[in-house]
């Protein structure tokens, strides 16, 4: 026994240091809570390997969760050098180079180091927490859940049977997950003790409850906790749970904003998370007011969110919809539009200065920029509220503004700025806009109709506009094609092996030689549902081609007719889809397995893996110009099947 324990031991310490090693040297390798610790960043042979501009940031947990620090890099050579003083109270810490759309993650493995005590071992509570972090995985450092590597990590942090006393809930859910059929029954044992116990708190029966409820699925057993605690705790928070159960059932919205008032006057004051979770429903009211057309109300309501983001969206939401149809069209009533997103960019400029509302997993960096971009979103719809005011050139200067920081990327915003070219500059600078937009295929239909609007009234009458546009969608499809060869990734895609709708087994592996479309999608997904014209029409597109499979793998649907759903719905639609079924992940019916092991956040995600079974694109969300979205698939799997190989060159 002895000798497995310094196994798991010994496994524990290679496992731990990983993240010092390689591409990233930590100063000290063992540092102390309030300790300065020094970072060297090499990017040589990562994403990041010639990328001038990149963001360094320490993702710091303790028992409380986690909460994201900048380091401020400084390069010298091929280095990358920063300093970080350590938190109290910390326990781990994860570190993630990123642009913003680019993450280093160390290929999966994450760069991390425990957190110390003087004598040289790590801080009580460290080893659990990395191996919660690879059971549960993290989207903001690009981590995969990978219970390969949390299940030895577990096994050494529970051999201490002091950690089964310290961190019970912890030590229950591995139970759970054990492969060993006696730890079954001692959970079952141990659960029936500890549920009863005189000195649990509200908040850890709040946790046992949803465990039986959710993970056990034993609703009855967490009925029965649930009545304990209320008796135990007659006035504690579970009454503002319920409270706010009850304002989510409620559909009318009189209702609502009267149990709103109600639940204030009873609970207040929140702390930061229950008033974060309140806002969120305020939110929610304010868009269906928005929605219904009863703007005043929505205004005065808004008040009410107390985060400032998030009041900042709720204006900026209002002035929107007061524009009406953008820059064409009558507004709704610019007078108060033009107040609201006015208003919404003074409470951006105080914010960035001050950062009261920054949230825990966003470092001042990237939390700056999101409100720079919220910034100039804001802009944009005061800009179509300064041109219906008569205001055009003041309008036309602020909507630049705003395009160019989006660095042209979005075809909308660029149609409204040829419009106001147009208005304010007149036909030839508009045109020559055009052209660009066009040529960097950056366009939508209203650009090319304006364009051949202007085109046929200039002065080479005898021109052949078929002609010249064909030149143009030519530069456009090169430009499109350098665009997302810069996007191109290279990371072997798991393997998989799962069941279609007629109980065929499909395997990743059995395609080799093809480009495989892999998209992540489930029948209560609206934005999957929505994407599914256009992706029928890729695969009607490439129905006869030998060497492009499409595999639409549904995921993250836990009914027990989850079969009769996915048929009806196919049935009703009819699409022509190779359909397979993720497996749930074990007993934990709220994972599954190869949506898990691709490390997807939010679905519809899809992937585009070439014939050697690289994933070349990762393409997530829905785009709601099918055209554009058939285009940029269209080259991707060109792509995919043009640079098959281990090394990409972006030479071609």
């Amino acid at each position: 026994m002895r000798t497995i324990f310094a196994f798991l031991l010994s496994l524990l310490s290679a496992i731990a240091c990983r993240g010092q090693t390689g591409n990233l040297e930590l100063t000290p390798t063992r540092p102390l809570s309030g300790s300065t610790l020094a970072l060297t960043y090499l990017p040589r042979n990562t994403v990041l390997q010639g990328v001038r501009d990149f963001t360094a940031t320490a993702y710091c947990f303790s028992d409380k969760g986690y909460r994201a620090h900048d380091v401020a890099l400084k390069q010298t050579g091929g280095l990358f050098q920063g300093r970080l003083t350590v938190p109290n109270e910390v326990k781990l810490i994860f570190f993630s180079f990123h642009t913003e759309t680019i993450r280093d993650n160390n290929n999966g493995e994450g760069y991390y180091t425990l957190v110390y005590q003087k004598d040289g071992e790590p801080l009580v509570g460290s080893k659990l927490a990395l191996a919660n972090a690879f059971s549960w995985g993290g989207s903001r450092f690009e981590l995969p859940r990978n219970e390969a590597k949390a299940a030895p990590l577990y096994k050494a942090v529970f051999a201490e049977e002091r950690n089964k006393e310290r961190y019970p809930m912890a030590y229950f859910r591995y139970l759970l997950r054990s492969k060993e059929g006696s730890d079954s029954a001692l959970l079952q044992l141990l659960l029936s003790g500890y549920e009863q116990r005189g000195d649990l708190s509200e908040e850890v029966m709040q946790e046992l409850r949803l465990f039986h409820e959710w993970t056990l699925k034993d609703k009855a057993r967490g009925d029965a906790v649930y009545r304990r605690m209320q008796q135990r705790y007659p006035k504690g928070r579970w009454r503002l749970k319920e409270a706010l159960a009850q304002y989510d059932e409620e559909k009318a919205l009189v209702g609502k904003l009267s149990l709103y008032n109600e639940i204030v006057n009873l609970f207040s004051p929140f702390d930061r998370d229950e008033q974060f979770d309140l806002d969120h429903r305020v939110y929610r009211v304010v868009n269906r007011l928005i929605d219904s057309g009863r703007y005043e109300e929505a205004v005065q309501f808004s008040k009410n969110i107390k985060n400032t983001e998030l009041r900042i969206t709720s204006l900026y939401s209002l002035a929107f919809k007061l524009a009406g149809r953008g820059f064409i069209g009558i507004p709704i009533d610019t007078k108060k539009g033009r107040e609201l997103s006015r208003q919404a960019m003074q409470l951006l400029e105080v914010e960035k200065k001050v950062m009261k509302h920054r949230p825990a997993y966003q470092g001042e960096t990237e939390y700056r920029r999101n409100l720079q971009k919220l910034y100039y979103w804001t802009a944009e719809v005061y800009a179509m509220h300064l041109y219906h005011s008569g205001d055009s050139l003041h309008a036309y200067n602020l909507l630049k503004q705003a395009v160019a920081y989006h660095k042209y990327k979005h075809p909308d915003r660029n149609e409204s700025l040829a419009f106001l070219t147009e208005k304010v500059k007149g036909p030839s600078a508009a045109k020559q806009l055009l052209e660009d937009f066009i040529a960097q295929s950056n366009y939508t239909p209203a650009m090319k109709q304006q364009l051949e609007r202007l085109y046929l009234a200039s002065s080479r009458k005898n021109a052949s506009w078929e002609q010249y546009f064909t030149q143009l969608e030519q530069s456009a499809y090169r430009s499109l094609r350098d665009k997302l060869k810069e996007k191109m990734i290279l990371k072997p895609a798991p393997l998989f092996t799962l069941k279609d709708m007629a109980g065929k087994v499909v395997s990743l592996a059995d395609l080799k030689g093809k480009v495989v479309v892999v998209d992540f999608w489930a029948t209560w997904c609206g934005p999957c549902v929505a994407s599914f014209p256009t992706m029928q029409a890729a695969v009607k597109k490439y129905k006869d081609s030998a060497d492009v499979a499409f595999l639409f793998i549904d995921t993250w649907e836990n009914d027990s007719n989850r079969v009769q759903k996915v048929t009806e719905f196919f049935r009703a639609n009819n699409y022509d889809f190779h359909v397979l079924y993720d497996e749930p992940n074990g007993k934990e019916r709220s994972d599954f397995v190869v949506v898990s092991q691709f490390g997807v956040d939010g679905i519809p995600t899809k992937f585009v893996i070439d014939p050697i079974g690289n994933i070349r694109f990762v393409s997530d969300g829905y785009n709601s110009r099918p055209e554009e979205t058939l285009k940029e698939l269209s080259v991707m799997i060109t792509l995919a099947k043009e640079n098959s190989e281990k090394t990409i060159d972006k030479g071609l």
